[in-house]
């Protein structure tokens, strides 16, 4: 299921499968890459990786990298015309033995230009001991933009994360410390993120493009993505505790 938020200037497509969304369009220009297949592999959009991001610990290897929130079909809970949410629980597996609900809600603000993602988390009762390992993080694909020359000039693939400015992006992922300002050239426009919620000082920030001439990522997780399950640096919830996680990308 798709559903469209926004107006017929300044609009959202976002699907029902991992509440992902596929378009953010301003004035005519879709400011994110669109979702589409690449080979095998999913490309594009604002996928939401939960619980973990990136490779799975040996324990949970059956799981998909960046986790199953993405590939899971969301129930609408919500919908008027400038916001969606959607939401959903996890199966309890015995590698997995908690029980999580979680709200994706996804608002367009067409007059200042901005699209907001929050993901709120809570663990439900079910009598296991430990506390639930939870590593969440967004997966924007922004557009290189090679339409004017020359094409290899600063402005190839520019982000800027308080004083870093980054213009490269590489197949290995680079792991950086989340700064203000965060601001990414996506084609002509360039966005602000402003993130919120449990984003804190341990937050991070990763780096990667595997084709730098069409796309790149800018990814903000909510700690360092080796910190799954680390009693030290990870984040854990009890039975009843919430946890919330905030993007906003805002055309600047």
């Amino acid at each position: 299921m798709l559903k469209t938020i926004g107006d017929k200037s300044t609009y959202a497509v976002i699907s029902s499968t991992g509440a992902t969304v596929k378009e953010f369009v301003y004035h005519g220009k879709n400011l994110i890459y669109p979702e589409r297949m690449v080979g095998e592999k999913s490309r594009g959009g604002i996928p939401i990786c939960f619980p973990f991001f990136g490779k799975p610990i040996e324990a949970l290897s059956s799981f998909p990298r960046h986790g199953w929130l993405r590939h899971q079909v969301l129930q609408l809970y919500w919908d008027v015309p400038n916001q969606v949410v959607f939401v959903g629980k996890n199966e309890v597996t015995k590698e997995f033995p908690w029980k999580l609900k979680y709200l994706v809600t996804i608002s367009i603000n067409p007059l200042a230009g901005s699209l907001t993602l929050k993901l709120a988390i809570e663990r439900l009762r079910d009598g296991e001991y430990f506390r639930a390992p939870i590593n969440p993080g967004f997966h924007p694909y922004f557009c290189s933009d090679f339409s004017k020359p020359p094409r290899h000039s600063i402005a190839k693939c520019l982000a800027r994360v308080g004083s870093h400015v980054l213009t490269d992006f590489k197949k290995e992922s680079e792991i950086i410390v989340v700064d203000s300002p965060i601001l990414v050239k996506s084609g002509e426009r360039t966005l602000s993120m402003e993130l919120s919620g449990d984003f804190n000082s341990a937050s991070q920030l990763t780096l990667w493009s595997d084709n730098a001439d069409e796309y790149f990522c800018v990814e903000p997780i909510l700690t360092h993505p080796n910190a799954f399950a680390d009693p030290e640096n990870g984040k854990f919830l009890s039975e009843g505790e919430k946890s919330e996680m905030v993007m906003r990308l805002t055309v600047v």
